[in-house]
């Protein structure tokens, strides 16, 4: 909320006007609070509250679900479903529903393949909650004529209703994101984030101008510098559990030894548009394509598959299958090892990657790196890109394969640490935090801090579901209004 801000007083300063679509805990599932914890709700309502306090002129208030569509459609309007696919498939009342909750539904079970039937109630409130938003976006499209609207992300269910809104009502729209730091965020015309064949050119075009400055040459260098350190500048450090000292168990220096990267399923599997496309739709098919194909041609190279530590909390572990143990020639790192990441990189020939950033950070430090997947340094030069497996197989077998030149892995740190530019008004307070106009917005804590301990005694007494349904309404009611700050 504190980098909308930054774009309200844009427009603000510019004469126009602001309107701010703000949740009421009308949705049904929400990706921000799955666990329907009330002292989520009220902390988000309140930071909210805060910021648009904060303004230098008042914004316009519309409830995120319209009372014409708060009541209906009910979750209980939607069918189960057997599988992803057949939910992929869904429409109500021709609306095409079903493919637009699979991201959030993917997130919330940390699961690319959710148990259907144990989460047929949370997907059902998944698509009332699509519905609902997505009608309530067309109502306000046409009865407010916006000229532009900006939606976070873009991967949940609230903000891709309103990207279908904007897109079937013919209105501007812009998907926004941070990118490496906290306080840069970049924006989207028109199109999702996720795109990544948006960023080539991007990137290619910053560097044309950028490369002969030595403040951002060193910046571009330092986004690979710091990462093996474990500092955080985007959400967290993947390395911070590991041992930089630690190789997977096995690992002989006197061997050929191909380090194969993973990426997150949840982060990409209910993006299908944008990343299961082109010529390796699945990253587990993939690997074990390469590496049985390697092993006939040259048993001796050993592959160290190292999953990715943000998987760790998946419910579908899919590197658990006994099918990867007919792979003789395949050693398995799993999320939660403390083998090193970086020492891994150092130490092998070359990496394979789907399309985690390790694949450019391997460029930086000498290797040579191949991907498989949708990566957003795709197309920059810091990466061989193969077109079929025989291709990814014959890179694999090359002895002598070159890591491809450093400057266009340095291009891409650049871009993320100064190709968008900083937001105005803000700083960073932490890896997650920003102030804004040189003050953090409070959502009241100390209200906080005493409802989340009446709720742990309320959660954990033998009160009757339903009376604590009362408390919670009650609580809410008495509370929301004490969280604005005026």
């Amino acid at each position: 909320m504190v980098a909308e801000a930054n774009f309200m007083e844009e427009h603000l300063a510019a004469g126009d006007r602001i309107t701010v679509l703000g949740c009421d805990a009308s949705l049904q599932a929400c990706d921000a609070n799955p666990w329907k914890a009330l002292p989520h709700c009220l902390a988000c309502c309140g930071l909210r509250e805060s910021v648009i306090s904060m303004l230098s002129a008042p914004a316009g208030r519309l409830p995120l679900i319209s009372p014409a569509h708060a009541a209906s459609p009910k979750p209980s309007d939607f069918p189960a479903f057997a599988s992803v696919q057949e939910l992929r498939e869904f429409h109500w009342n021709g609306i095409h529903a079903g493919k637009e909750v699979i991201s959030s539904l993917i997130t919330a079970t940390g699961s690319s393949h959710p148990d259907m039937a144990k989460h047929a109630e949370d997907i059902r409130c998944l698509l009332r909650d699509y519905v609902a938003v997505y009608l309530t976006a067309l109502d306000y499209l046409g009865q407010h004529r916006f000229d532009r609207v900006y939606i976070f992300n873009g991967r949940f269910v609230t903000p891709r209703a309103w990207i279908r809104a904007c897109e079937k009502a013919g209105v501007a729209y812009v998907t926004q994101e941070r990118l490496g730091n906290p306080d840069r965020v970049l924006r989207v015309e028109n199109n999702a984030i996720h795109n990544t064949s948006l960023y080539a050119d991007r990137i290619k075009a910053f560097w044309e101008t950028a490369k002969s400055d030595p403040d951002i040459l060193a910046e571009g260098r330092e986004f690979f510098e710091e990462r093996p350190r474990g500092r955080v500048t985007g959400w967290d450090s993947f390395v911070a559990n590991q041992d930089r000292d630690k190789l997977p168990e096995g690992w002989d220096p006197a061997n050929r030894n191909v380090a194969v990267f993973s990426s997150t399923e949840s982060e990409f599997m209910g993006l299908p548009e944008f990343f299961l496309r082109g010529v390796f739709p699945l990253q587990q098919d993939a690997y074990r394509e390469i590496i049985s194909e390697t092993f006939r041609r040259d048993p001796s190279i050993r592959f160290y598959l190292r999953v990715h530590p943000n998987s760790k909390g998946e419910v579908h572990r899919w590197w658990e299958d006994p099918g990867w143990g007919e792979l003789s020639n395949l050693t398995i790192v799993p999320p939660e090892s403390t083998v090193s990441s970086y020492l891994m990189l150092r130490e092998c020939e070359k990496s394979l990657v789907w399309m985690t950033t390790i694949g450019v950070e391997a460029t930086y430090w000498g290797k040579p790196s191949i991907i498989l997947g949708q990566a957003v340094y795709r197309g920059i030069g810091a990466a061989y890109e193969p077109g079929s497996v025989a291709e990814a197989v014959d890179l694999v077998l090359d002895k002598s394969l070159p890591p491809l030149p450093r400057d266009s892995a340095i291009a891409h740190g650049a871009y993320v640490r100064r190709g968008v530019p900083k937001l105005p008004l803000s700083e960073p307070l932490s890896s997650s935090k920003l102030l804004f106009k040189g003050k953090q917005p409070n959502a009241h804590q100390d209200i906080l801090r005493s409802l989340w301990n009446w709720e742990n005694v309320v959660s954990k007494s033998r009160l009757p579901v339903p009376l604590k349904r009362l408390w919670e309404r009650w609580e809410w009611v008495r509370l929301r209004n004490r969280l604005t700050v005026r």
